[in-house]
């Protein structure tokens, strides 16, 4: 084969469908529109199931590096007082779950591509995609490329999708705004031991904090709807404290954190129910499933479609089109069902229409 599978996006998803690719044999290539990973304290959860999966990668040692283990999820009162409920928070998974923020994530994916010589086309973004006989016809804003295999996992903004389902409803604003922040104060009450997923009640739609050996206690917040008015990035600081008071644990981890280690978005999903392929584009990762933050799993599942769908590509004929026709459905049957729960458990959470 002369011409590489090309991967659309260079973040989770795209980093970790390339790994899978390289490690099944099959030359593969990342056009990513932007080169940085600064998403400032915005930290995410990886569950058991996509520990395992960056293992199968080749990502493990590389993530658990840079990643913080976790134990288990413990809710306390405003005061941060216990309320007799903790559980394991991984459900009993021996491979746990495990905290780190996005550019810590997507920074020692990248260093695993780029390790193993997987070409990233930095700065070059994906503009329209079509058909072209036995190959896909991708344009580019650094001109045209051709590809036996074009993997969308651009995220929720994306291209590609609407390639492979011209009647894709856009991404919906969930009505509410998400907060996050680390500050060296450690939550008050018992439980505050390293890694306890900590649900603390206040005038949030949820609070939740994390203590840590290496740097203090990571938080994030969640409010509305109604979503705050303004910009997410009009000093957040002042939004949230606004939006908790005075009192309690919550507004306390907020007054010890910096207003510049504050940070806020409005978040997005997609209420998608369509195909994940077509003819020869598939789709993978928020691009095909993007949920609100609501359930934390957003990313354990982008490096669970990763590996599936190397695995289910890796003794494929990409020159025979019903050999790859046969593959993308098998991973659409394991992967949609998991996708598509996530996006309505994170919709009935966030107070969204449920597709």
């Amino acid at each position: 084969m002369s011409e590489p599978v090309l991967v659309a996006g260079g973040g989770v998803a795209g980093c970790a469908t390339a790994l899978g690719l390289h490690r099944a044999g099959i030359a593969v290539e990342i056009l990513e529109a932007r080169d940085d990973t600064d998403d400032g304290g915005w930290f995410l959860v990886v569950g058991g199931p996509g520990c395992r999966a960056l293992r199968t990668l080749g990502a493990g040692p590389a993530f658990e590096a840079v990643s913080r283990p976790l134990t288990d999820l413990v809710v306390r009162d405003a005061d941060g007082g216990d309320t007799g409920v903790r559980r394991p928070l991984s459900g009993g998974d021996p491979d746990g779950s495990r905290m780190l923020t996005r550019a810590e994530l997507v920074g020692a994916l990248r260093t695993e591509t780029d390790r193993l010589g997987i070409v990233r086309h930095v700065r070059t973004r994906v503009t329209g995609v079509g058909a072209a006989g036995s190959r896909v016809q991708v344009e580019t804003d650094r001109g045209p490329r051709t590809t036996p295999l074009l993997i969308g996992a651009d995220g929720i903004g994306s291209v590609v999708r609407g390639h492979v389902d011209p009647s894709c409803p856009p991404p919906r604003e969930v009505g509410q705004r998400a907060f996050y922040g680390r500050t060296p104060l450690r939550p008050s009450g018992a439980e505050t031991e390293n890694g306890a997923f900590t649900v603390l009640a206040s005038a949030a739609q949820a609070f939740v904090a994390i203590p840590t050996a290496q740097d203090g206690t990571w938080w994030f917040a969640r409010t509305g709807p109604p979503r705050p008015a303004g910009a997410p990035d009009a000093d957040p600081h002042a939004t949230l404290t606004a939006a908790l008071g005075p009192d309690g644990t919550a507004a306390a981890l907020l007054a010890a954190t910096a207003p510049r280690d504050v940070g806020a978005f409005d978040p997005r999903d997609l209420p998608y129910l369509g195909p994940w392929w077509r003819g020869r584009t598939v789709l993978a990762g928020d691009e095909a499933h993007a949920a609100s933050p609501a359930s934390g799993l957003g990313a354990t599942l982008a490096c669970e479609d990763a590996a599936a769908l190397a695995t289910t590509l890796q003794n494929t004929d990409l020159t025979d089109h019903a050999a790859v026709a046969d593959a993308l459905t098998h991973y659409q049957r394991l992967r949609r069902p998991p996708g598509l729960a996530n996006v309505r458990a994170s919709a009935e959470r966030s107070g969204s229409p449920v597709p």
